[in-house]
């Protein structure tokens, strides 16, 4: 009996060393170590006559982030190259894995997340996409979430919690608009998340656009996968998007006679297009050839150019056989702008005001861009409208160097009686005189011949 006992004694030992171990599974599969992870930010920019909008009027997403660069085979269809890459974006990164884990452990029918109905990650990551700024600074506030992650700036500097866009190596390419950011995997031995929130855009002269609409926080969770073979990525993409506010500017330029009466298009006049920086300075128009690229436009300093008229650098509009100069999707932000008649069309002169064609840009889609004080029609898939075209607006004049001459009366043509030269009214008065005499002499010689008989 007292060998069963000392049995059922080890047994039980046993046993109670066997029920921790097994409560403490979790604890056991915890990884050894916390990877890190490296999210390398893409900053695009689309113009946002391009992008489609909702019935409420918001942006349509125009690409579905899955963690790979737009080009891997298994990334998913619907980048479009147009969308220009932008440096000195800055971002901010949230730590929000305490909320993320707290949310994975509630049951289905539970499933709540700041107080919205949330059930799939999907449904989470939309539901950061489409949270206006203000509301996400509001739920930092609320919540206490604190700036998380490494990034490093141009010089090799560390810098926590941000990270800013800038030229970088992709794959041996060199890209404009990259930003690194490096996390870690875990967080208290659970997964971890994390949220991007751009900040600010460096103020840049040379970047032709207003950003009319931030990009979108995003969430970022672990793990993040590859789409087709399932693997877990240490490298994970995003691609942050804006909406750009731009606008390209066109006129119709007109010649006229001297009495304003008779007009028609004028082809072959040559114009500039410039601003005046802060300073008051005056910048012409760089002719830089990837402006449909990269969305920047450069700025020549007058005292750098003695002509601008030859000089190759600076960018030129000529009117074409409809009178037509059109900057050609040369994108203009808001603002104002001047064109400048460099070159007239032949028989016609260059005035004062055809030197200063003021451009007036407004802030939003709602008001018509001015030229030379006149609506003008919005392009229509980047072209000029057939309104524009029935219109012949906005317009610009140009007085001819040449005056017609005075039609007479009397001619084919016109109404005026022919006048005689002075000489000739001279000469017509002298032979009337002569003649007048002529018949004065003969009278008196006829009256004394009837006197003698």
């Amino acid at each position: 009996m007292k060998k069963l006992f000392i049995g059922l004694a080890a047994i039980l030992t046993m046993i109670a060393t066997l029920i921790p171990l097994a409560g403490n599974k979790v604890v056991a599969e915890e990884p050894a170590a916390n990877p890190e992870i490296e999210i390398i930010l893409h900053k695009r920019i689309a113009r946002d006559v391009n992008v489609a909008r909702d019935k409420d009027g918001t942006y349509q997403t125009f690409y579905q982030n899955d963690g790979l660069l737009y080009d891997d085979p298994g990334a998913v269809d619907g980048f479009d190259a147009k969308w220009a890459p932008i440096n000195y974006a800055n971002f901010a990164i949230y730590d929000v894995s305490r909320l993320y884990q707290a949310w994975q452990k509630l049951e289905s029918k539970d499933k709540e997340f700041d107080g919205e109905k949330i059930k799939s990650l999907s449904e989470l990551t939309e539901h950061f996409m489409n949270m206006h700024r203000s509301d996400f600074l509001n739920f930092v506030k609320r919540h206490g979430l604190q700036k998380t992650g490494m990034s490093y700036d141009a010089n090799g500097n560390p810098a926590y919690g941000t990270v800013k866009t800038r030229k970088d190596q992709i794959n041996g390419v060199e890209s404009e608009g990259i930003g690194r950011i490096f996390v870690d995997r875990y967080y208290g031995g659970g997964d971890a998340a994390y949220v991007l929130f751009e900040t600010s855009l460096d103020d840049n002269r040379e970047i032709n656009v207003n950003i009319s609409e931030a990009s979108s926080p995003m969430l970022v969770a672990m793990p993040q996968h590859h789409p087709v073979t399932e693997d877990e990525l240490s490298e994970v993409h995003l691609y942050a998007k804006n909406v750009g506010y731009v606008r390209d500017p066109y006129f119709f330029k007109f010649g006229r006679d001297s009495d304003g009466k008779n007009e028609a298009p004028l082809e072959g006049a040559v114009f500039a297009l410039f601003q005046y920086d802060d300073d008051g300075k005056k910048l012409y128009l760089d002719m830089n050839e990837d402006y449909r690229n990269d969305l920047k436009n450069k700025w020549i300093n007058e005292t750098d150019i003695q002509d601008p008229l030859t000089d190759q650098r600076v960018n030129k509009f000529t009117s074409d056989k409809d009178g037509l100069v059109n900057t050609g999707e040369r994108f203009l932000p808001a603002g104002t702008y001047y064109f400048e008649e460099l070159k007239s069309a032949e028989g016609y002169v260059i005035d004062e005001r055809s030197k200063k064609i003021e451009v007036f840009v407004p802030k939003t889609w709602d008001d018509p861009v001015l030229v030379n004080g006149q609506p003008m029609d919005e392009l229509v898939s980047g072209e000029v409208p057939e309104t524009a075209y029935q219109k012949q607006t906005p317009r610009v004049y140009n007085t001819s160097t040449t005056k017609k001459p005075p039609v007479e009366e009397g001619s084919d043509s016109g109404s005026k009686k022919m006048l005689p030269k002075t000489g000739d009214y001279k000469t017509s008065m002298l032979l009337f005189g002569g003649l007048m005499i002529l018949i004065a002499i003969f009278m008196i010689f006829k009256k004394k011949e009837g006197r003698s008989v």
